[in-house]
């Protein structure tokens, strides 16, 4: 939706599948492979500013997404045991992300993005550690 000649914003809703391997050797030389998957649901919202008036536009984009994580099984990493657990309560579930990025007008509906994406939250929460 155009705001200005200039700038812009867009909001959508997306479907993310998030996956990890994880390979590890125990005490005894066992190796231990885990697959971890979430599946999140994510409403991101940018704000676009043209660069220059052509035909084929350029566009830096920044934005901010919410993601709810509606079924992962993340494993928790004990480090004093190095041993891998499920842990519900410390998974988390609600996620705050930034986006930033490039976009170039190749034709009229054809373009092509470049982007990043930080989360802002940790997928596990903190832990209070005891001595």
């Amino acid at each position: 939706q155009q705001l200005s000649k200039k700038w812009s914003y867009n909001a959508a809703l997306q479907y993310k599948l998030l996956s990890t391997k994880v390979s590890t050797n125990d005490s005894s030389l066992r190796f231990q492979s885990n697959n971890y998957n979430a599946h999140w649901i994510e409403i991101p919202v940018s704000f676009s500013y043209q660069l220059n008036k052509s035909a084929h536009p350029f566009y830096l984009t920044a934005g901010l997404s919410g993601a709810y994580a509606f079924a992962s099984n993340w494993s928790y990493a004990d480090l004093s045991t190095n041993v891998f657990y499920y842990d519900k309560i410390k998974n988390r579930k609600l996620f705050i992300n930034a986006q930033v990025g490039a976009v170039y007008t190749i034709q009229k509906n054809w373009l092509m993005q470049v982007s990043a994406e930080k989360s802002l939250t940790s997928v596990h929460r903190k832990v209070a550690t005891k001595f």
